[in-house]
């Protein structure tokens, strides 16, 4: 399968790149700054230098892609206004629409909620609270998960971490829950299991799982 990973500068885009590249996906990335790519992945995914507005670029890094990975998030604390990460998903999937490609994964928090199937938990609850002062950030999350959930003709699953933690290798412990019964920490090795595997099982379409390692 060939890949197009948003986010691979990132230490869980790295991860979720990694994995791809270890279970012989095809990779495309495309970033803002290709000179922050690691070096065990330079040379063996393709680049493409661009950013979220840029539509010629990301067209291009769709050429012949099945399904696209995005592990954006926004920049607590420093983050701007004008919601770029939510217009940089709308330009995504409207490119995704021209190039005939259905599949997103997108990450996303337990701020974006799930009325459906979420309960009440002390952490999904104060999580918000705990987020809020950093406005932009905050704004800009919440709005790119209720545009996602508002396509129908894409087929999106919004993968929703708590805790971040990073470790030398998956845990053997992931579990995809809702509110309620997710616990709050995730290993970004874990979190790059769930979207390789998902990518291709496809067991979470048009859902908002809550990823965990416990």
């Amino acid at each position: 399968m060939k890949l197009l990973i948003f986010g691979a500068t990132g230490p869980t885009g790295l991860e979720i790149t990694r994995k791809a590249l270890s279970e012989g996906h095809q990779v495309n990335v495309m970033v803002r700054s290709p000179d922050k790519l690691h070096d065990d992945i330079k040379g063996k995914v393709n680049v493409f230098h661009g950013d979220l507005t840029d539509e010629s670029t990301m067209l291009s890094s769709m050429d012949g892609v099945h399904a696209v990975i995005s592990a954006l998030g926004p920049l607590v604390g420093r983050h701007p206004a004008g919601l770029p990460v939510t217009n940089g998903y709308r330009l995504m999937m409207d490119c995704m629409r021209q190039k005939g490609i259905r599949r997103l994964l997108a990450l996303s928090t337990p701020s974006v909620a799930d009325k459906e199937n979420d309960r009440w938990s002390f952490w999904t609850a104060l999580g918000p609270y705990a987020v809020m002062p950093f406005h932009n950030s905050y704004k800009d999350i919440v709005a790119a998960g209720e545009l996602i959930q508002k396509q129908n003709d894409i087929d999106w699953t919004l993968y929703r971490v708590g805790s971040l933690q990073n470790s030398d290798n998956e845990t053997g412990k992931l579990k995809a829950n809702y509110a309620g019964d997710a616990g709050v920490f995730i290993y970004r090795k874990d979190i790059a299991k769930f979207c390789i595997d998902e990518v291709v099982a496809n067991n979470w379409v048009h859902k908002l799982p809550i990823l965990s390692s416990s």
